[in-house]
C-alpha cells in the first residue's frame, strides 16, 4: 500500500509516496520510483517522524546522515551540510484544504483549476462579476464531498470554462481572470 504525501521545499511542489513491502521502502517523487533504506542513528526504531531523530538514508545507493527536527513550517532536515525547512501533509488532507479554499494561490495567477478530478455541482458566479478573496467561485464533488473553490484575489470572471454537472480532471482550468 502507497501512503501519499504532498511536500513543499523552496517554493517547489512534489508529490511523495511512500511504499512498504516486506521490509522494504520504496519512495515515488513526482511519479519517479526510488529505493530506500533507513536506519536511526540512536538505535531507535526507523521511522521518519515530525518528533525527530538522526537518520543515516541509503538512497538509491548513496548514503546520508540527516538530523530532522520539528519546525513551525513543519519538519526541518539538515542533511549535506545545508539546513532545509520542508512542509509535509498527507496528500488527501492537501487536496481537501485546497477544495476549500485554504490554499494559496499565487500573485497574478488568472485561472481557478479544478485540485483534483470530480464534478461540478454549482456555479456561483458569472461572467464580468467582480470577485473578492474568499468568495465562492464553484461547487465541486470530489472524494464524495461537496466542497467550494473560493476567489484567492480580487478581479473580475473573464471566462467560465465548465458547466453544471460536467466532469473535471485534476488541473483542469475552471475560471479565467482579467
Amino acid at each position: 500500500m502507497v501512503k501519499t504525501y504532498h511536500l513543499e521545499l523552496n517554493g517547489r511542489q512534489y508529490q511523495v509516496g511512500v511504499e512498504r513491502n516486506d521490509g522494504k521502502i520504496a519512495v515515488l517523487v513526482n511519479g519517479r520510483k526510488h529505493s530506500v533504506d533507513l536506519a536511526e542513528l540512536n538505535g531507535g526504531s526507523a521511522s521518519l517522524t515530525t518528533s525527530g531523530g538522526a537518520f543515516s538514508v541509503l538512497l538509491d545507493g548513496k548514503s546520508y546522515d540527516l538530523e530532522v527536527k520539528e519546525s513551525e513550517k513543519g519538519v526541518s532536515v539538515f542533511a549535506l551540510g545545508q539546513h532545509f525547512d520542508l512542509s509535509v501533509e498527507e496528500e488527501q488532507i492537501y487536496r481537501a484544504r485546497i477544495l476549500s479554499g485554504g490554499g494559496q494561490q499565487a500573485a497574478g495567477e488568472k485561472e481557478a483549476r479544478a485540485p483534483m478530478p470530480g464534478l461540478i455541482v454549482k456555479i456561483e458566479v458569472s461572467i464580468g462579476q467582480r470577485v473578492e478573496p474568499g468568495q465562492g467561485l464553484i461547487i465541486m464533488e470530489a472524494m464524495k464531498m461537496e466542497n467550494e473553490i473560493k476567489a484567492k484575489g480580487t478581479g473580475a470572471i473573464k471566462a467560465i470554462k465548465v458547466a453544471e454537472r460536467q466532469p473535471v480532471e485534476q488541473n483542469q482550468v475552471l475560471i479565467t481572470f482579467e
